[in-house]
């Protein structure tokens, strides 16, 4: 059975490394240990991911609303362009005053997914992509970063600028 190196042990990595479990040859992670790079709430419209991975999720009942200042669409875009970099349209333009299932993931939801992975997890080093010319491989590095690498000579670093963000953690009470 050929086997899969996934390069990357963030969210996306470990996520597929955990999928594949016995499938999965090793995960390269350059970090000298699991990044710790997800501090928001991890929520879903399912709990595909939950069920797939076996790790309990807590479902929650929740109703998106936005503020209507001026313009939906302006500002749906707006907040695209701020989280990613892009102005696309957003699910927060199809909110709704019904309740919705979400289930959110623990918070220590790496730890945990690098806990179910078979294959060894190498930190510290870098993956040579090289060397490993015809093996499946999943790369989750970020894509700046993978071009780099590759030597893509269409790499324009302006196009994948990070956008900064704050998280606020609130207790509602009754």
């Amino acid at each position: 059975m050929l086997k899969i190196d996934v390069v990357g042990a963030g969210m996306a990595g470990l996520l597929a490394a955990a999928m594949l479990r016995k499938k999965c040859n090793g995960v390269f992670e350059s970090q000298k240990d699991l990044p710790n790079n997800h501090s928001a709430v991890l929520r879903f419209r399912s709990s595909v991911v939950a069920d797939t991975l076996n790790i309990p999720f807590k479902k929650v009942m929740a109703i998106k609303s936005t503020e209507a200042w001026c313009n939906p669409i302006a500002e749906a875009m707006a907040y695209s362009r701020k989280t990613n970099g892009t102005a696309t349209m957003r699910s927060v333009l199809s909110v709704s005053p019904d309740p919705q299932s979400r289930f959110i993931a623990p918070s220590d939801l790496l730890h945990q997914m690098a806990e179910l992975i078979d294959a060894p997890i190498e930190f510290g080093q870098d993956y040579p992509f090289w060397a490993y010319r015809g093996r499946p491989i999943i790369s989750t590095i970020p894509m700046p970063t993978l071009m780099s690498i590759l030597g893509y000579e269409f790499f324009d670093s302006a196009e994948f600028n990070s956008r900064a963000g704050t998280n606020v953690i609130v207790s509602l009470l009754d």
